[in-house]
C-alpha cells in the first residue's frame, strides 16, 4: 500500500495506518506529534519517503524492513533495542539526538545522511554491512561495543572523534578496500589508492584524538605498508629501509617482538659460549667461579647483548673472552645495538610520519 499526501497528519493517524497495513509506503507528508511504533506492532516493510517528523520518533521490538528516504527528524529518533530485518536511511537529516543503542539488524545504511546532534550506536549488532558513505556527524558519535560485519566509510566526515576501536572494523574494511582499489588499472587504481590513503589518515587522526595509541599505531603501520607497496619504487633504497625497519617491532604494532628477538639472540649466543667455553681468567686467583657454565654463559650473553646497561655483572668476575672468539662478542654487541635502535626508530617514524 502507498499513501502520497502532502498534508500534515497527526502521529496517531499514521500509527493506525501502519497497524492496518504491515507493508506500506508513506510519501510526501508531515507527521505532527510523537510517533511510537510499539514493540508488538507488526511491520513487514515500512517505507518513509520525503517525510518530516515534527515530534519524537520511536520504534522498538522485532520488525521487517525499515526504509527511510529523504526523511527529516526534527526531534529525537529512538531505535533503542529494535530488531529490524534491515534498517536503511538515505539522505536523511537528524536534527536532534539519534539513538541506535543495541539495535540488531542485517544491514544498516546511513548513506548521505546528516546528524546535527549526538548519535549513539553502542552495542549495535550488524551482521553484514554498515554503510556510512557520505555521512556527516556534527557532534559526538559512539560505536563502543558495536559488532560490525563490514564497514563502508567512503567520504565519512565527523566534527568530533568517532568512538570506535580498530578491531571492530579495521581488518575487514581494509581487505575490502584493497579489493576495490585493485579491481581497476592505471590512473583509476592510483586514484582509488589515494582515496584509501586519505581514509587511513582520517582513522589515524580519529584514534589520535581519542588517545587510542594502539589503534593509531596500527593505522600508521597500514599507511606505511600502503605507501611502500604502491607509491615507492620497488627495491629502491627507501623500499629496503622500509622493509628493514619493519622487522624489529612492525613499526610499533608488535611492541613485544623486540623482547622476543632479544631473548632468542641471548639464548643462541649463550649456548654458543657454553658449547665452546671461550672464557679465560687473566688472574685465576682473583676470578670468581664461573660454574655452572651454562648459567654463566647466558648471563654473559645478556650483558653483552643489552647495550649500555650492565644487568648481571658477571663481566666483573675476572673472566674474559679468548682472542679467538672476540669477534663473537663484537657481533653480539652490534646486533643488540642495531635491533634496539631499529625498534625505537621504526616506532618514532610511524608516530611522527607526515599527514
Amino acid at each position: 500500500m502507498e499513501i502520497d499526501d502532502s498534508n500534515e497528519h497527526p502521529a496517531d493517524q499514521i500509527c493506525r495506518i501502519i497497524q492496518a497495513n504491515p507493508s506500506v509506503t508513506l510519501r510526501n507528508l508531515t507527521v505532527r506529534g510523537d510517533l511510537e511504533i510499539e514493540y508488538d506492532m507488526r511491520v513487514d516493510e515500512l517505507r518513509f519517503d520525503n517525510v518530516r517528523f515534527l515530534g519524537r520518533f520511536e520504534v522498538s521490538g522485532p520488525k521487517g524492513k525499515l526504509d527511510f528516504q529523504r526523511v527529516t527528524f526534527e526531534q529525537e529518533a529512538d531505535f533503542y533495542l529494535s530488531r529490524p530485518q534491515d534498517l536503511q536511511f538515505n539522505k536523511c537529516e537528524f536534527k536532534a539526538a539519534a539513538n541506535f543503542h543495541s539495535v540488531e539488524t542485517n544491514t544498516f545504511w546511513l548513506n548521505g545522511s546528516k546528524f546535527r546532534d549526538h548519535s549513539v550506536f553502542v552495542n549495535m549488532q550488524v551482521a553484514e554491512l554498515v554503510n556510512l558513505a557520505d555521512v556527516v556527524f556534527e557532534k559526538s558519535v559512539d560505536f563502543s561495543g558495536a559488532t560490525i560485519g563490514e564497514l563502508n566509510s567512503t567520504r565519512l566526515r565527523s566534527s568530533e572523534p568517532i568512538q570506535i576501536r580498530w578491531a571492530q572494523f579495521g581488518p575487514v574494511w581494509l581487505g575490502n578496500s584493497y579489493s576495490w582499489c585493485l579491481a581497476v588499472e592505471g590512473e583509476d587504481r592510483t586514484s582509488r589508492l589515494r582515496q584509501q590513503e586519505t581514509a587511513l589518515k582520517f582513522w589515524r587522526k580519529n584514534f589520535a584524538s581519542l588517545g587510542q595509541q594502539t589503534d593509531q599505531t596500527e593505522v600508521s603501520y597500514e599507511l606505511v605498508v600502503l605507501r611502500r607497496n604502491y607509491f615507492t619504487n620497488k627495491y629502491s633504497l627507501q623500499w629496503w629501509l622500509n622493509v628493514l625497519l619493519e622487522v624489529p617491532s612492525r613499526y610499533g604494532t608488535r611492541p613485544l617482538r623486540p623482547t622476543f628477538i632479544a631473548l632468542l639472540m641471548i639464548l643462541i649466543f649463550g649456548l654458543i659460549y657454553w658449547a665452546v667455553n671461550p672464557f679465560v681468567a687473566p688472574k685465576p686467583a682473583d676470578a670468581l667461579p664461573n660454574h655452572p657454565l651454562l648459567l654463566f654463559s647466558l648471563s654473559y650473553s645478556l650483558d653483552t647483548f643489552v647495550p649500555v646497561v650492565n644487568i648481571t655483572g658477571v663481566k666483573d668476575w675476572g673472566w674474559v673472552i679468548s682472542n679467538d672468539f672476540r669477534w663473537l662478542v663484537l657481533f653480539e654487541k652490534v646486533l643488540g645495538l642495531t635491533i634496539s635502535v631499529l625498534a625505537a626508530y621504526s616506532i618514532s617514524q610511524t608516530l611522527l610520519s607526515d599527514d
